[in-house]
């Protein structure tokens, strides 16, 4: 494992060495990871945002800036756009105003389309998840083809859309459930949704913990999902499985906000202890939900300058006139001046974290990974 250039050579500024322990213990078939890392750092007082140097971003069409052309895995639906948006995305815009003190350098491994795990939701697409995104970054580290110099980095892994979209779909459409499919929160289809969503709470929460224990870094930032129910393509699913059945639709739709409310508040209360050690020693470990400024804007698109917040900008290939004026470029995503509302609502989420300026011993992690010999399938508890 490397460490930060602050932390070679046994020093810490000038302080008392770093101490690291890696203990495991195998018990039958199952291997058991358990890391502590204990140190004495003299943290800055100045404001959060004015330490980092670099952002590292991973996730789907939300963050994919847009990879060279001849990437095989890249979406020709947007060769001429560049990114699902046709603007700039919140990464870049995010980069820029994280750069009050120094240029931070954007490294942006998000694929559009991607899962958190494409094996648990299974649909056969070979995008590179975040959990692959994830190896391909650190890969990045090792072979010397990124690197930060010993500068403080910011992780940002925003995932989920894709994912809790795929659940909802196999929970409710008719097709896929004899028929019928779930209509209610206690309907058979719909609690296995909610198990599998857990399943993805489970799966960000350990690749937050293994790229932890891979960089030593301390920063992330975790997006939420949002409030996807009043998208144009979920609404749509919604009126084609309800076939002019009204309550049916708007049933479909709550489900899926159930899903999302599940998933947010699922990842805010998973981190909610490793979050307070970070704090602990000045890291920064939070979960955003982008849902409160989505919301905010559906609910008062006037005080944001936006007029249409339910058709979407580019329809039949034909991009509309007033762009400015549109809260959805396409059938699910974002247009530019949404992605500016949610890049300044994110830094300022950034900024407003507390300073920590402490001069103690603290223990920053001690997160237990068990490990399946046989399934190698990751559980944390």
């Amino acid at each position: 494992m490397s460490l930060p250039p602050e932390l070679h050579n046994g020093r810490l500024y000038n302080r008392r060495p770093i101490v690291r322990a890696l203990i495991l213990v195998a018990v039958g078939t199952t291997v058991i990871y358990s890391f502590c890392c204990i140190l004495t750092r003299p943290l800055s007082s100045k404001q959060v945002h004015s330490r980092f140097s670099s952002l590292v971003v991973f996730g789907d069409s939300y963050s994919d800036n847009g990879h060279n052309a001849s990437d095989p895995f890249r979406n020709p639906i947007y060769a001429g756009l560049g990114n699902a948006s046709t603007g700039i995305l919140w990464p870049n815009l995010l980069r820029k105003k994280l750069s009050a003190d120094t240029e931070v350098q954007l490294y942006d491994y998000a694929y559009n389309g991607a899962h958190a795990n494409e094996k648990l939701t299974d649909l056969g697409q070979h995008i590179p998840d975040t959990r692959t995104q994830k190896s391909y970054y650190i890969s990045d580290l090792a072979s010397g083809k990124v690197s930060h110099k010993g500068q403080e980095v910011l992780y940002v892994l925003w995932v989920g859309i894709n994912p809790l979209d795929a659940i909802w779909i196999d929970a409710c459409d008719p097709d896929r459930n004899n028929g019928t499919g779930a209509q209610y929160p206690s309907d058979p289809p719909f609690l296995n949704a909610t198990t599998r969503v857990q399943r993805q709470i489970e799966e960000v929460y350990y690749q937050i913990a293994d790229l932890r224990n891979a960089t030593a870094a301390n920063d992330f930032l975790i997006v939420g999902v949002p409030n996807i129910t009043i998208a144009p393509l979920q609404r749509g699913f919604a009126r084609d499985w309800a076939k002019c059945d009204t309550k049916k639709g708007e049933n479909v739709l709550k489900l899926l906000g159930l899903l999302i409310e599940q998933y947010n508040s699922g990842l805010i209360s998973k981190f909610s202890q490793i979050q307070s050690n970070n704090d602990a020693i000045g890291g920064f470990m939070k979960v955003y939900d982008v849902s409160k400024i989505w919301n905010s804007v559906i609910q008062s698109p006037q005080k944001y300058g936006i007029e249409n917040v339910s058709d979407v900008c580019y329809n039949n290939n034909t991009p509309c006139s007033d762009i400015d004026k549109y809260f959805f470029w396409d059938y699910l995503h974002p247009t530019p001046t949404v992605e500016k509302i949610i890049a300044q609502d994110m830094f300022e989420f950034i900024e407003n974290q507390p300073s920590q300026n402490h001069d103690e011993h603290y223990i920053i992690m001690s997160d237990q990974l068990l490990k399946s010999a046989t399934t190698n399938q990751i559980i944390l508890t």
